[in-house]
């Protein structure tokens, strides 16, 4: 009888877990699309930030803590949020307000993701979670395809997707165009995770995967609306995901020749790619130059060392006079200063060293999540999404310390094998 209530409550706390996530999800996604919603996603963010905080409490007596390498990433997470909210109240001003809520923010982040993580590691939820991502995203994107239905006018200028001109750029009513890109984006990668996840779980799991067979046939129609957005980041994020994937599972593995013919196949690609766009001109209509006026920023408050403090919406417009700033890592040298890129890019670095070494050990979800974490680095250039800014933040971060912990006990246990048996 105990063990039946035990079950029935286990159940409850799971469905009360993804139930949030997913009125999470479904808002933070829908505020991107229409700013007059941006502050629904406060009380769904408390609410998801709520929902882990109790069931975390719940779990107390289960003996599951992060790893050596997950609990030195998030405290150098904690150290670079300590210098940030340090130079914000060093000197208080108008900006200082801002600060704090950004601070305040990162800080409900990391903890959310942290929480997170234990919660599917010991209720095996790695399956579920991408179910309802995927579904709320691949959903909300054939909705809007069949309300906005363009009658595949993409193709008239498929020649000039990656062009500085002559592309036809649709968003289905999503906002931005690169909005909709990277919701596209976020479905293919996240949907190869869920493919090998399920893959590896397929003993536990039911024969029938009709999820997995709803995904496959709203793919097609989901790979139309990213070539009609002719968002340059997405589509080459997705090409850089499947590259980095062969050099992971295929390259080690090659043999000499089967690798010189591979360098000799691809460069005349990368060269008609390199040639055929004027990138000057499209790095001129991207405004992408415009993030760089910050730096002059920098030299006035005299803040190259220490940052501005974590100031995010309108407190950063304000702060550095434009209206666009599209990159992760600019904005982490505004917010931080040098001290801060050195703690936080330093992190990252320690990350990706732990993670990919002995690569050839890895698992397939293993290697697509490394092939999600390249690529989000590079999305990070273009945008501020990367760590507790974007609608994908969450599951990205989820899975990337998941894996991680997965990893580092593996080679762990590796090594007490090979000091138990010599």
């Amino acid at each position: 009888m105990n063990k039946n209530l035990a079950a029935v409550k286990r159940k409850e706390k799971i469905y009360i877990f993804l139930i949030t996530y997913l009125i999470f999800m479904a808002t933070r996604m829908t505020a991107s699309f229409f700013d007059s919603l941006a502050l629904v996603t406060v009380p769904t963010a408390a609410m998801l930030w709520l929902t882990v905080i109790i069931i975390n409490l719940s779990l107390a007596r289960h003996k599951i803590s992060h790893s050596r390498a997950v609990n030195i990433f998030f405290l150098v997470i904690c150290l670079w949020l300590g210098w940030g909210v340090f130079n914000a109240l060093a000197g208080i001003t108008s900006r200082s307000i801002g600060a704090i809520r950004e601070f305040l923010a990162l800080v409900v982040f990391t903890g959310t993701i942290s929480i997170m993580k234990k919660i599917i590691t010991i209720y095996d939820l790695k399956v579920q979670i991408l179910r309802v991502t995927i579904l709320t995203v691949g959903t909300m994107l054939i909705v809007a395809y069949i309300v906005r239905f363009d009658g595949f006018a993409f193709l008239g200028s498929i020649r000039n997707i990656m062009g500085s001109s002559g592309r036809y750029r649709y968003s289905y009513g999503l906002g931005h165009v690169n909005h909709t890109g990277r919701y596209c984006l976020y479905f293919f990668m996240l949907k190869s995770i869920y493919n090998a996840v399920v893959k590896e779980k397929k003993n536990s799991l039911k024969k029938y995967d009709s999820y997995g067979l709803y995904f496959s046939i709203i793919s097609p129609v989901i790979a139309i609306m990213l070539l009609s957005t002719a968002s340059r980041t997405s589509i080459t994020g997705l090409i850089g995901f499947w590259i980095v994937y062969y050099f992971l599972t295929y390259w080690h593995k090659a043999r000499v020749l089967e690798k010189i013919l591979f360098i000799i196949s691809i460069v005349p690609i990368l060269a008609i790619i390199i040639y055929s766009v004027d990138w000057a001109l499209v790095y001129k209509l991207s405004n992408r130059g415009v993030n760089y006026t910050i730096l002059p920023v920098l030299d006035r408050e005299d803040a190259w060392i220490t940052g501005l403090g974590f100031l995010q919406g309108t407190y950063l417009f304000r702060a550095v006079n434009i209206s666009v700033f599209d990159s992760f890592y600019l904005m982490v040298l505004f917010q931080s200063g040098i001290v801060g890129c050195i703690i936080f890019f330093g992190n990252l670095v320690y990350f990706a060293t732990v993670y990919f070494s002995n690569a050839k050990s890895m698992t397939e979800e293993q290697k697509l999540v490394a092939c999600l974490f390249v690529v989000a680095l590079y999305y990070g250039i273009f945008e501020r999404m990367f760590f507790g800014h974007g609608e994908f933040d969450i599951i990205n971060w989820v899975l990337l310390l998941s894996c991680l912990d997965e990893r580092t006990r593996n080679v762990d246990k590796q090594r007490k094998n090979i000091l138990h048996n010599s």
